[in-house]
């Protein structure tokens, strides 16, 4: 009989364990690797959580700060410095109100569990209920004339002279249709009127940041696309002769930087100007190329000028004249306000739109006291031009294309050499109803504020 034996050897066994302990040993580590990477993913997801949500607190609390001045200027006429060191849920925030043209700015720092955000509100007048109607002319010594083809739809208030037909130079045509509302007749009117004040208050913080301005660049100075941060570390920057910005894009939504020059501000090529930047100039500013300027001030004595293919949503405000010409579009919250002083050719409008687009805008014109101005219009809206929103005029306008709004002016004026019209409306669309919503005015005297104040633009920012 034949026995066969089989025979393992312990080396083999040893070698079968070894390799399963280690094939263990690999999967626990994968198993070790997948639960840490799980475990720090969740607790990084979970960290990225809680920083959201507090910074959405931060953001919160710096809202309330703006809140906290809007409630503080409607019941005393001008935002406070608001400070709230322990808010209830722990957090805090600061809020400070600067004039910025003739609006309120209100920049305001909410904080909470090591998170900041800066949030910045522009602030404005809710439009009063006069501007519900399509025209409000203030004088009472003339009537509102109508003529040509010209068309209003809405309401118009007048003086007691109220609004009648006439003809130029034996002109036959007279849209009989012309008034699609009523007309309110009233001894006297209150016009909305830019707070003159708030004015003052930013030429005198103006002046002032120009003085902490210690280092001034002396002679002509060109700003490229390669000088985009120049202003990063900054507060500001001065210039004692030209200043040019080429393909500059600069953008400060929470806090204010400022760019001074002592002679003229030249805005050019591609450039991106966007937030709390105050350009001024001591003489004058243009604004040209495909240049996007949006929420900046820009101040001027002498003039500003808006043209070729550039973008403006900004505040102008000068003494002397606004030209906005060739294909440049004014936009929401885009406000042209001529202060009183002397331009450098008084025979010219102190405002003129000239550009045939559509532009969506507040145009405000306060009243000139020098006499050389005293028989010329303060706004010029050219044939062909659309304007959405309001025209304030405390004097004559010369209104000669489409208004998708309301207009209170003194009077109206149209010239046809030699003969000055005064208060004659000719061939204008003037339609209240097609206003696309109620854009807030800049800030108006408490005699003609009803509605109180209303937030034009907000931005935040995380610090």
């Amino acid at each position: 009989m034949t026995h066969s034996f089989s025979y393992r050897s312990s080396n083999t066994i040893d070698d079968q364990q070894g390799s399963v302990l280690v094939s263990v040993l690999v999967v626990i580590a994968v198993l070790l690797t997948i639960f840490l990477s799980v475990l720090t993913y969740g607790l990084s997801r979970h960290s990225v959580h809680i920083r959201s949500i507090n910074e959405m607190t931060a953001s919160y609390l710096a809202e309330s700060g703006i809140q906290r001045s809007l409630s503080h200027a409607n019941s005393q006429g001008e935002p406070g410095e608001v400070t709230e060191p322990a808010a209830p849920n722990g957090g805090s925030f600061e809020s400070k109100a600067y004039a910025w043209g003739p609006h309120w700015l209100i920049i305001s720092k909410g904080a909470y569990n090591g998170q900041e955000v800066v949030s910045s509100a522009l602030v404005g007048s809710r439009p009063p209920k006069v501007l519900e109607a399509a025209v409000t002319v203030t004088s009472s010594d003339y009537p509102l004339v109508v003529t040509g083809n010209t068309r209003i739809i809405g309401d118009v208030n007048t003086g007691p002279a109220g609004i009648t037909e006439g003809r130029i130079r034996g002109e036959g045509i007279v849209n009989r249709d012309y008034l699609q509302g009523e007309n309110h007749v009233h001894s006297s009117i209150n016009a909305p009127q830019v707070d003159s004040s708030i004015l003052r208050v930013y030429d005198t913080e103006r002046r002032s940041r120009r003085t902490a301005i210690t280092s001034v660049n002396h002679g002509s100075l060109l700003l490229g696309a390669e000088d985009t941060a120049v202003l990063d570390s900054r507060p500001g920057l001065s210039v004692d002769s030209k200043l040019v910005l080429r393909d500059v894009s600069l953008s400060y939504p929470t806090t204010i930087k400022s760019l001074f020059a002592v002679s003229s501000i030249t805005i050019d090529g591609d450039c991106s100007l966007s937030g709390l930047l105050e350009i001024a100039s001591d003489s004058y500013i243009k604004v040209e190329g495909s240049s996007r300027v949006s929420g900046a001030v820009l101040y001027a004595p002498d003039s500003i000028v808006i043209s070729d293919h550039s973008y403006f949503a900004g505040t102008a405000v000068t003494p002397g004249k606004i030209v906005v010409s060739d294909s440049a579009v004014l936009d929401y919250p885009a406000c042209l306000i001529r202060i009183p002083g002397r331009p450098a050719s008084p025979n010219h409008p102190s405002i003129s739109l000239l550009s045939r687009r559509e532009h969506r805008a507040t145009v405000v014109a306060m009243r000139e006291v020098a006499p050389e101005l005293k028989d010329r219009p303060l706004i010029y809206i050219d044939t062909s031009v659309v304007l959405s929103g309001y025209i304030l005029s405390e004097d004559r306008t010369d209104l000669r294309g489409s208004l998708l709004g309301s207009v209170a002016t003194e009077s109206f004026h149209y010239e046809l050499p030699p003969t000055t019209y005064v208060n004659w409306a000719k061939d204008v669309l003037i339609s209240r109803l097609h206003l696309d919503h109620c854009p807030p005015l800049p800030i108006v005297e408490r005699s003609t504020l009803e509605s109180g104040l209303r937030v034009i633009r907000l931005e935040s920012e995380a610090l």
